[in-house]
């Protein structure tokens, strides 16, 4: 990615005059992925951290609230993409470099490390809302490797009825025929006794 590619935030957080101080750090979310040639390196959701550089709150006889933040960096793999220009609103206000800040008007000035944006409301506190869009743009060229697609959901195999297997017949046990017995031998005839006669 060329630097100065320009990108979309949204804040995950309110920022306020009244409420943040110089020093603090307030949160967004990559708004759209981006894309080169077609393919998406750094998907929406990535999320990078900005820093109050000056804010006051409203004071007495209309003395306007102040709100100075820069974008410092996006994080993307474990990397932080350093940004600059960042700017509130869709094409809201102006960017100027080493100019006045203008009472009214979102302005923006490159500083150290990062490029901010200010907004003075006369007589108010200045309160950017979560979920507020902002642009800002890539500080260097980045080459990042295209986003690997997900993986696909493994569709639960469906459980095939089992085949009914058809019941083979059961042989039926086989019997030994009985061998018929053999008759019983016929009775001896007694022997008779010759006897003798009496001489």
């Amino acid at each position: 990615m060329p630097a100065r590619t320009e990108i979309q935030l949204e804040l995950i957080d309110a920022v306020g005059s009244k409420t943040q101080h110089t020093g603090d750090v307030f949160a967004f979310r990559l708004a759209q992925p981006i894309a080169v040639d077609g393919a998406v390196v750094v998907p929406a959701g990535a999320t990078g951290e900005g820093e109050v550089i000056d804010a006051a709150p409203a004071g007495m006889g209309g003395r306007a609230g102040k709100l100075v933040l820069a974008a410092r960096y996006l994080t993307v793999g474990g990397v932080r993409l350093p940004l600059q220009s960042f700017k509130v609103g869709s094409g809201a206000g102006k960017a100027y470099a080493n100019e006045s800040l203008v009472a009214g008007e979102v302005v923006g000035a490159l500083v150290p490390g990062g490029a901010f944006v200010s907004l003075l409301i006369t007589g108010g506190n200045v309160v950017y809302p979560a979920g507020l869009l902002a642009t800002a743009k890539l500080a260097t060229a980045v080459t990042l490797p295209p986003v690997p697609p997900a993986p696909a959901q493994a569709t639960p195999a469906q459980a095939t009825p089992a085949q009914a297997t058809p019941a083979q017949a059961t042989p039926a046990p086989i019997t030994a025929a009985s061998t018929p017995s053999a008759p019983p031998p016929p009775a001896a005839n007694p022997t008779s006794t010759s006897t003798g006669s009496p001489s």
